[in-house]
């Protein structure tokens, strides 16, 4: 999802154009180090920004971590907010206590709609209080979307379905590349047909498609979304794998070769999966890995990626012919395997 945050970034561009046209001493006067009194006050590295969904029970509130440089007596720091989506998010006051460097400031949305997603940015752009120069950020910025995720049960409530790589088998030697992994599969309540699989892969499976232990390529945990909406145009979102196979490549990602996917050009030949009978396919070039520092490539070339839901089977039409060796009559036997489903 793009977020409309990028408008720090933008005025971050406007603020450079200006400087631009300062005199000499002008310029000269902005490369200053600012306020010497300044506080110092930033947000650290931490959980709970980028796109966040939330369940419609939990708490309409986040809570992050502000730290300071300077912590010579209490402060109060004023906290803006930048949201088009006027008077949802409300913040609670900023404190510091004498020599404390560490303090939590909280934002409300107790207004947020169910299914819809909102957007803000926390800023703290008094100069007294944080430094334009500085390394560190000050501003922290996430979108929420209150959702409610029903599990996905079969028939006869079966509660796992299978799914199964044909990604990583193009790009990399796997010892079982057929192996499917027993997945549990959520479907979004407001948007029936959109679904997500957590952690599909976990260090269990990347260690059975190898035969290897995976414990350190499995980096993260991260949510795979699915939309099947329209049955004959499924794809997925590009999402990040969790999984690193070398820091020098980066982090890998997956996602479906299609218009619908902001990673691809608008006017790409789309290529989706369809959704028959509780099974997700993908035909060749349906979808694309990344790898962060290398760019992408084409997956599933031999189009088995699939996902099969809970209480379903994929329909198996192999047939498979061998001979054997001709008698003295010249009779030649022939063995026929046909699939269950031929």
């Amino acid at each position: 999802m793009k977020m409309k945050r990028y408008i720090l970034y933008i005025i971050a561009a406007l603020a450079s154009l200006l400087a631009l046209s300062c005199t000499q001493e002008e310029i000269a006067s902005v490369g200053e180090q600012g306020d010497p009194d300044c506080y110092g006050v930033y947000f650290p590295a931490q959980d709970g920004t980028g796109d966040i969904q939330i369940d419609p029970e939990d708490a309409r509130h986040f809570t992050f971590k502000v730290n300071r440089t300077k912590a010579t007596e209490a402060i109060t720091v004023p906290v803006n907010i930048i949201s088009e989506d006027s008077g949802i998010f409300t913040v609670s006051e900023l404190n510091f206590a004498e020599d404390e460097r560490t303090s939590e400031v909280s934002v409300y949305f107790p207004t947020a709609q169910l299914g819809k997603t909102y957007e803000c940015t926390l800023i703290i752009d008094d100069p007294k209080y944080a430094s334009a120069y500085s390394s560190v950020s000050n501003h922290i910025s996430f979108s929420v979307t209150r959702v409610k995720w029903n599990r996905v049960l079969g028939p006869n409530g079966e509660t796992t379905g299978l799914y199964r790589d044909a990604v990583l088998r193009d790009w990399f030697m796997l010892q079982n590349p057929d192996y499917e992994k027993p997945v549990t599969i959520e479907e979004r309540d407001d948007r029936p047909g959109y679904y997500r699989i957590y952690d599909v892969y976990d260090e269990n499976f990347i260690g059975t498609l190898f035969n290897a232990n995976a414990s350190g390529l499995c980096i993260d945990k991260t949510y795979m979304y699915i939309d099947a909406t329209d049955p004959e145009k499924v794809w997925i979102p590009t999402f990040k794998a969790g999984l690193m196979m070398m820091p020098e490549y980066g982090e890998i990602s997956i996602g479906s070769y299609v218009a619908d996917n902001e990673d691809f050009d608008a006017s790409i030949s789309s290529v989706y999966g369809k959704f028959e009978e509780g099974v997700i396919t993908f035909p060749s070039g349906a979808l694309q890995m990344k790898m962060e520092n290398m760019g992408w490539y084409q997956g599933n070339a031999s189009g088995k990626h699939r996902i099969i839901f809970p209480g379903y089977r994929a329909k198996n039409y192999d047939l498979s012919l061998s001979a054997g060796v001709s008698n003295e009559k010249g009779v030649l036997p022939v063995s026929v395997d046909f699939g269950q489903d031929i």
